[in-house]
C-alpha cells in the first residue's frame, strides 16, 4: 500500500509543511526557495538516519546522508538541540507518513556534544523504513563520474549509494542490474532492462557493463547512440560503443535514475529537478518513462522535483502535482497544471500581447521590479490572435489570476480604441487594455528626452538628430504604410474611419506618423549625423541604451498603473 500524505516539520525551508499528497508519481513544483528540495532532502535524511540508527542513536560519522556538514543547521530558522539551556526540550525535525489511516513519523533531536542525532521512530509505517536495504534513493544531479570504479563491499556500496553521490558507484548499480554475484565473468554483458528503460528517453541507447573477478581490478561500462554509428554498421556495437564517461551529462542524468530503480526498487525514489541537465523534449520522454516503469514497480513511489511546463504538461491524470510555496502547499492538481502551462504558477498577473517578439515590452516591465515579479508575458502573435474578452475572463475566474491585454495603438484615436475594446469584449467583461502611446512598442522609446537621458547627450542634439531621421524616409512611403495600418486597426469597428483625417490630425508627415517599427533605422542613422556635428560621437556607443526602460526616469507610466491596479486586486 502506497504512502498517501508527508508531512515535515522544523527542517530548512519547511516550519510545519502539512499533509503533502503523494501518488504513485508526484511532481513538486515551484519557485527557487520554495521547499521542493528540502521535502526530498528531509525525506531521505530521516530514511537513512532511522535505517542506520543503533539503540535510537546515530552517530554524525556514520551518517551516510547529511544536507549540510553541519547537520545541526538543518532546523527551521533555529539549530536542532536536545535541549536548550534551560533542560526543556528543542523541537526536533519530524517526517510524519500516512498510508490510509495509518500513519508514523520519525523525529529527529541531536545528541550532546554535537555528536549525531537521536532517532525516536514510532508507527507502523516509520518502522518500514528501518531496514538495511536503502527504502529512499536521493538523485540530485550529476557532477560527473568517477575515473575508475572496483567493487565495494555490499554496506560500503549501500552507503555510498545512499548518500546521493551516484557517480562515485554508477557502474557498480550496472553490474548489480546484471547480477548480484558481481561477476560478468571474461566477457562483457549487454543490460538489457536498462537499455529498455534508459532508452525510452534517449532513443536507441544501449549499456553493457564487465566486471571479472579473476582479473579485473576495475568494472568496465560502455554506451552506445545510433549517432555513434559508422560505416556500414552491422551489429557490432562493440567496435562503435565508448566508455560510460564519455557519456552526456543528461544521459548520465537518466541512467543514473533508473540503475537506482533496478539496483534498490526503493519504497521513495527522489529526483531533484532532473530538467536541469535534460532537453525539452527529453524532459517529456522522461516524465512518460517514469509513469511506464511504475506499472513493473508496484512498490515503488518517484517524488520530482521540478521547474519544467513540460514535464508537468505530460504527466498523467493519476499522477499528482502539488505547488509549494514558502514551505507549504499552495496548491495541487489541474488547477495548478493550468497555471504552469500559462507560465503563471509564481505570478499574479498573465499580460497577453500581440506581439511575438517581448523583449521591448519586459524592458518597460523591468523598470518596476516589484512588478516584474508578478508578471509574466504571454505572446500572441498578432492582434487577432488575442484571446476576446469572454475568454480572457473565463481564464482569470477559474484560475484565479489576473489577465491584461497589450496591443499597439496602430496610430487609432482614443474613441477608435474604446470601440475595438468594446468589440473584443474587454469592457464587458472587466479586463483592462494597454496601448502604447505611439504607433507600436518601439515607439514607446523615441521620445527625446528618454533618448537624451539614455544615451546621455542634450536633448536638443537629439532632436536634431529625430529631424535627420524623419529626412531619411520616403513620405509617400509613410504615407502608405500609414494608411495600411490605420485601416487595418479599424476596419471591423462600427462606422467610416477616416485615414486621411487621422493624418491630418496627427500633423501629417512627422514623427507620429511613422511607426517605430521603420523609424528604428532611421534614427540610428540621424544621430549618427547628429552627435558627431555636436562634438559627442563618442556618446553613439550607447545607441543600444536607448531600447532600455529607466528606473529613475521610466517610461510608459501608464502601463505602471495599470499594472499597479491589478496587483493591488484583493
Amino acid at each position: 500500500m502506497l504512502i498517501d500524505q508527508i508531512s515535515i516539520e522544523n527542517f530548512m525551508r519547511l516550519e510545519d509543511s502539512q499533509n503533502i499528497p503523494l501518488g504513485a508519481l508526484t511532481l513538486l513544483v515551484g519557485q527557487n526557495g520554495s521547499g521542493k528540495s528540502s521535502v526530498l532532502k528531509a525525506i531521505h535524511w530521516a530514511s537513512r538516519c532511522a535505517s542506520l540508527a543503533q539503540n535510537k542513536k546515530l552517530l554524525v560519522e556514520l551518517m551516510d546522508f547529511v544536507p549540510s556538514v553541519d547537520f545541526r543547521s538543518l532546523a527551521h530558522r533555529s539549530t536542532l538541540q536536545g535541549r536548550d539551556r534551560g533542560g526543556s526540550s528543542t523541537k526536533p525535525v519530524i517526517v510524519t507518513f500516512k498510508r490510509g489511516v495509518e500513519k508514523g513519523s520519525i523525529k529527529l533531536k541531536s545528541l550532546g556534544n554535537d555528536a549525531g542525532v537521536n532517532v525516536e521512530i514510532e508507527g507502523d509505517v516509520a518502522e518500514d523504513f528501518v531496514k538495511e536495504e536503502p527504502q529512499t534513493a536521493y538523485i540530485s544531479g550529476l557532477a560527473g563520474l568517477a575515473e575508475h570504479e572496483t567493487i565495494l563491499a555490499a554496506p560500503v556500496f549501500r552507503r555510498k549509494a545512499a548518500s546521493g553521490d551516484g557517480g562515485s558507484v554508477l557502474r557498480q548499480m550496472l553490474l548489480n542490474t546484471h547480477s548480484d554475484e558481481m561477476n560478468t565473468g571474461e566477457n562483457g554483458v549487454e543490460l538489457i532492462k536498462l537499455s529498455e528503460l534508459v532508452s525510452q528517453v534517449i532513443p536507441g541507447v544501449r549499456f553493457w557493463v564487465k566486471f571479472d573477478q579473476r582479473r579485473d581490478a576495475y568494472i568496465q561500462a560502455w554506451f552506445y547512440t545510433p549517432d555513434m554509428k559508422y560505416g556500414d554498421g552491422g551489429s557490432n556495437y562493440t567496435t562503435m560503443r565508448r566508455p560510460l564517461e564519455m557519456a552526456g551529462t543528461g544521459l548520465l542524468q537518466v541512467t543514473q535514475i533508473f540503475a537506482y530503480l533496478l539496483t534498490f526498487r526503493p519504497r521513495l525514489l527522489l529526483i531533484d529537478e532532473p530538467d536541469a541537465h535534460l532537453h525539452q523534449s527529453s524532459q517529456e520522454k522522461l516524465v512518460s518513462a517514469l509513469e511506464a516503469a511504475l506499472k513493473s514497480f508496484p512498490a515503488t513511489q518517484i517524488v520530482v522535483s521540478t521547474h519544467s511546463p513540460r514535464i508537468v504538461r505530460v504527466a498523467g491524470q493519476s499522477s499528482k502535482v502539488v505547488w509549494l510555496e514558502n514551505g507549504a502547499v499552495r496548491g495541487q492538481g489541474i488547477e495548478v497544471r493550468a497555471r504552469m502551462g500559462w507560465g503563471a504558477l509564481d505570478k499574479d498577473i498573465i499580460l497577453f500581447s500581440e506581439d511575438d517578439n517581448t523583449e521591448y515590452l519586459q524592458s518597460i516591465i523591468d523598470q518596476w521590479p516589484h512588478l516584474a515579479h508578478r508578471t509574466v508575458i504571454w505572446p500572441c502573435f498578432g492582434v487577432s490572435s488575442i484571446p476576446d474578452g469572454e475568454r480572457l475572463a473565463k481564464l482569470r475566474d477559474r484560475h484565479g489570476v489576473k489577465v491584461m491585454v497589450h496591443r499597439d495603438r496602430d496610430f487609432m484615436s482614443d474613441d477608435d480604441q474604446i470601440a475595438w475594446k468594446g468589440h473584443r469584449g474587454y469592457i464587458a467583461n472587466c479586463v483592462p487594455v494597454w496601448f502604447s502611446p505611439g504607433s507600436d512598442i518601439e515607439s514607446c522609446f523615441h521620445a527625446p528626452d528618454h533618448i537624451a537621458r539614455a544615451m546621455d547627450v542634450d536633448q536638443a542634439v537629439v532632436e536634431k538628430g529625430i529631424e535627420y531621421a524623419l529626412g531619411e524616409l520616403d513620405e509617400g512611403k509613410i504615407s502608405a504604410s500609414f494608411n495600411e495600418a490605420y485601416n487595418k486597426a479599424v476596419q471591423c469597428l462600427p462606422g467610416q474611419a477616416n485615414a486621411i483625417q487621422r493624418w491630418n490630425n496627427l500633423g501629417q508627415f512627422c514623427q507620429a506618423t511613422v511607426k517605430g517599427k521603420e523609424f528604428q533605422k532611421a534614427l540610428r542613422k540621424g544621430l549618427q549625423t547628429a552627435l558627431p556635428e555636436a562634438g559627442q560621437a563618442r556618446k553613439l556607443g550607447k545607441l543600444s541604451k536607448i531600447y532600455e526602460g529607466c528606473h529613475e526616469n521610466p517610461i510608459c507610466d501608464d502601463l505602471r498603473e495599470h499594472l499597479q491596479g491589478l496587483a493591488d486586486q484583493e
